[in-house]
């Protein structure tokens, strides 16, 4: 772990938002997977890129170092 130096600041702030939304009338349906991230009611799909397996495998690897390091 690092430390942090010097000065941070964060901000909070709570707007009120309106937005109108006209029904277009369309209707679509979404199907979750595992091997297709979705696949939409027209038969529309979209990769799963797995950035979830990715960043496992560098946190693996990360503790790993962490306790070589630290017996």
């Amino acid at each position: 772990m690092r430390r942090a130096d010097g000065y941070y600041c964060q901000f909070l702030i709570d707007v009120e938002r309106q937005e109108n939304h006209e029904p277009t009338g369309q209707v679509t349906g979404i199907d979750l997977g595992l091997k297709e991230f979705y696949t939409d009611a027209q038969g529309n799909t979209v990769d799963n890129l797995r950035y979830l397996r990715r960043s496992e495998k560098r946190l693996k690897k990360a503790q790993k170092t962490i306790i070589k390091t630290f017996p």
